[in-house]
C-alpha cells in the first residue's frame, strides 16, 4: 500500500484513501485505529498535504454516507471541470 502511495505521489495523480473493514478484528494484531495511525504516520512522509481519508464497514455501514457524499462531490467537481479533446474524424 505504502509503495503504491509512492508511486502515486511520484506521478502526482491525485489520490483518496479508503480504509475498509473496520468492523475486522484480526487475532494478534493491533487495532484498527492503531494501524490507521502507523498509516497515517507513512502517509505524512509521502505527501505534503494529506490525501482525504475515510474508514468503512460493509457490515456495519460506517463510513458509507461520508464515502457516497466524497464521491458525489468528486464527481461533482469533474462534470464542471471536464475537458473533451477535440479529435480528428478518421475516414477508414
Amino acid at each position: 500500500d505504502v509503495e503504491c502511495l509512492n508511486w502515486l505521489a511520484d506521478a502526482e495523480v491525485p489520490v483518496s484513501v479508503v480504509f475498509t473493514k473496520m468492523d475486522k478484528k484480526k487475532k494478534k494484531c493491533p487495532k484498527n485505529s492503531e494501524n490507521i495511525l502507523a498509516f497515517e504516520r507513512e502517509m505524512h512522509e509521502i505527501f505534503e498535504h494529506m490525501p482525504p481519508r475515510v474508514a468503512t464497514s460493509s457490515a456495519s455501514g460506517v463510513g458509507k454516507d461520508g464515502l457516497l457524499r466524497y464521491l458525489a462531490r468528486l464527481r461533482n467537481l469533474a462534470e464542471q471541470t471536464a475537458v473533451v479533446p477535440s479529435l480528428p474524424f478518421l475516414d477508414i
